[in-house]
């Protein structure tokens, strides 16, 4: 009987059905080459592609950064184009300046919409998931960006650490 409990809960598992989590800790250097080098977050999985759920952020920073860009913001990316989280924006509300300040907080991330809304009549709707097969074996990555050329954040402390943990489901899709 227990094999078969176990057998069952390994099927359960390889059906890709539950989630899962990754806990990833970024230290200063890592935090300070957000805007030029992105980080994985969640590493590619053989065989299916990364839908996710939600995510928490854990900052613990003795010592803000600066040189933040006005249009810059904190993105994940899923099959290396889309967003997959909740950005972080610095253009109207400067959250990202206040999340690179220094202190203990947590920032919660929910997962993006399904359907992707770009400008123009034919790219409207697009699935943001879509099952090309481009996307299988892709990570979710974490970086500044701004749509433009940034440089290295300044600043920070070889105190400073931020967890990101991203819960996620992983899809067999053929």
């Amino acid at each position: 009987m227990i094999n078969n409990i176990w057998a069952s809960l390994r099927q359960l598992a390889n059906a890709s059905i539950l989630p899962q989590v990754q806990v990833t800790e970024l230290n200063n250097e890592q935090i300070k080459a957000l805007p030029t080098t992105p980080v994985v977050v969640v590493p590619a999985i053989s065989g299916k592609i990364i839908i996710p759920i939600y995510g928490f952020l854990h900052k613990s920073f003795a010592v803000e950064y600066t040189n933040i860009g006005a249009a810059s913001y904190l993105a994940f990316y899923a099959q290396g184009e889309n967003y997959s989280l909740d950005t972080i924006p610095n253009a109207t509300s400067a959250y990202l300046t206040d999340f690179l300040d220094n202190g203990i907080r947590i920032w919660t991330l929910t997962s993006r919409p399904q359907v992707k809304v770009t400008t123009g009549w034919s790219d409207n709707f697009k699935p943001a998931y879509s099952p090309d097969i481009d996307y299988i074996n892709t990570p979710i990555t974490m970086l500044i960006d701004d749509d433009n050329t940034i440089t290295d954040l300044t600043g920070g402390d070889p105190a400073n650490k931020l967890k990101v943990v991203i819960s996620y489901y992983a899809v067999n899709l053929y």
